[in-house]
């Protein structure tokens, strides 16, 4: 275990040394040379306080995995997927087993990674940390596998990460409900310390149920390219399923003469979802509707455009919580502005907040996901 421990931690380091170790450091893109440097930086911090049992920052290993896919997607350099394969081999010796933690809930080790920070001060595993870590290093895997020349050591190390994967999704297997949604765990009524309490067996928030379909799409696509057809077959209709439940819950309305798509934390709460936690939805319908798949379709992007318009002019208020509606605005300021740099992508379907898009960057509203997703926008939207 120390000698795992230590190899990982020089995989998230690499970026430290860009010239001396593996083709992730490998140096001829000065910018984005930096940007793994401070990916690595970033990544071997988080990783040193879950070892340490510290700190369980799987939310914002989460947004620095989606960073360096958004990078990639705007470089198009393939040593960021390798980053991405790297820091998936860190995280999967991370998990409850490897490390020898027992989920203080489910009184057992467990195939995933577990947290206190929800749960009364006693680990416990939540789905949705393991899912926002799971979609971008899956999706890294799926380009890697569709692309050429891809050398045996990189497909086996590939192939090893998709089965540790797959321990992962078996552990939270008991919480699938067959209506297309993951179930609140009857564990939850002890373990949730949370304002957020929802009743055992009722349906995720849908920003968690939405994490947990792009897991299962990236997925499918790894699967079906390492010929696991059974296994492949098993997340298409997880994501699928799940992926009509969602759209089922978005609900459309007007603003300003536009249509926009709200929709709700969850389905036994009253008040709209925020736009932090909306990025997960969104990222499900953008991933959807990118590669052909259904329910999201254009008119659907579109609305999802002008809603990003909406909240960046301060629409998301009480009115909008509680009844779908956005007919008085909060206040003229412009609302959470950091959160808001997830939307930027939306401009590919509505060209007129491009000038929004400009106007968030100036305004400072950008952090390392932010930049990322900016330079991506930039590219689709010149």
């Amino acid at each position: 275990m120390k000698k795992a421990i230590k190899r990982l931690l020089a995989i998230m380091l690499c970026a430290l040394a860009p010239l001396t170790l593996s083709p992730v450091c490998s140096a001829d893109t000065p910018a984005v040379d930096k940007f793994l440097t401070t990916e690595g930086v970033a990544l071997n911090s988080y990783i040193k306080s879950i070892i340490a049992g510290t700190g369980y920052p799987y939310w914002s290993v989460g947004d620095h995995l989606d960073s360096v896919m958004a990078n990639y997607k705007a470089t198009g350099d393939r040593r960021l997927l390798s980053f991405l394969v790297d820091a998936g081999d860190g995280l999967l010796f991370l998990t409850s087993t490897k490390l020898g933690r027992k989920d203080e809930y489910r009184k057992k080790l467990v195939d995933t990674w577990i947290s206190s920070q929800y749960s009364c001060g006693k680990n416990y595993a939540e789905m949705v940390h393991a899912m926002v870590m799971i979609a971008p290093v899956a999706e890294a895997y799926a380009i890697l596998l569709s692309g050429p020349q891809l050398d045996a050591g990189m497909r086996a190390r590939i192939s090893s990460g998709a089965t540790e994967m797959e321990k992962v999704f078996t552990t939270f297997n008991d919480l699938y409900n067959s209506q297309g949604f993951y179930a609140i765990s009857p564990l939850e009524k002890s373990a949730a310390c949370s304002a957020f309490k929802l009743p055992p067996k009722s349906v995720m928030p849908l920003n968690m149920v939405s994490a947990a379909a792009r897991a299962h799409f990236h997925m499918y696509y790894v699967e079906a390219a390492l010929n696991q057809g059974a296994k492949s077959d098993f997340h298409k209709a997880r994501f699928t399923s799940i992926a009509k439940y969602v759209r089922s819950q978005i609900h459309t309305t007007t603003w300003k003469n536009k249509s926009v798509l709200v929709w709700k934390y969850a389905a036994t709460q009253s008040w709209a979802e925020d736009p932090s936690h909306g990025y997960l939805t969104l990222q499900l319908a953008q991933a959807l509707y990118q590669k052909g798949w259904g329910p999201f379709t254009k008119t659907d992007m579109t609305n999802l455009a002008n809603t990003f318009d909406m909240l960046y002019n301060g629409f998301l208020n009480s009115k909008v919580r509680t009844k779908f509606s956005v007919n008085s605005a909060l206040s003229s300021a412009v609302p959470d502005l950091l959160p808001l740099t997830r939307y930027v992508g939306l401009c590919v379907y509505e060209k007129s907040i491009k000038a929004n898009v400009a106007t968030l960057r100036a305004a400072g509203a950008k952090n390392t996901l932010g930049d990322s997703l900016f330079a991506q926008a930039s590219v689709s939207c010149p």
